[in-house]
């Protein structure tokens, strides 16, 4: 199945659309400490007060990191086996410092308003 078809994580119903079939989808914000000379990756869909996180020396070992860390929240979210297994397809996002882990990824990026136009907010800033 196609990312196009997978339903987020993050939002409300994602435990339903497993049940009937759909893959999930989330997205991992992944930054290379240099000082460290390791990865860290964070994902805040699960659960955004306590976001999943791992590190790992090369992107090989970040990705076995991660693997363990999401089928344990899976197996926290669904503590019966459901009918289908989750397919979880995971966007890894490369930024250049993640951000703080007490505060959640809508914190720290401002969004939009559905109704305003990127154009119209600049103007308004003006």
């Amino acid at each position: 199945m196609s990312s196009a078809l997978a339903y987020p994580l993050r939002l409300p119903g994602w435990k339903l659309a497993v049940h009937l079939g759909l893959s999930i989808k989330t997205e991992v914000l992944v930054a290379f400490d240099k000082d460290a000379q390791k990865f860290a990756a964070r994902c805040y869909d699960f659960d955004r007060k306590k976001p999943i996180c791992a590190e790992g020396p090369d992107v090989p070992s970040l990705q076995t990191a991660l693997d363990e860390q999401f089928h344990a929240a899976l197996k926290k979210a669904f503590p019966k086996e459901p009918l289908m297994q989750p397919h979880l397809l995971v966007t890894l996002s490369l930024m250049p410092k993640l951000p703080d882990a007490t505060a959640s990824r809508t914190e720290e990026v401002p969004m939009l308003p559905r109704c305003c136009s990127a154009r119209a907010v600049m103007r308004n800033e003006d």
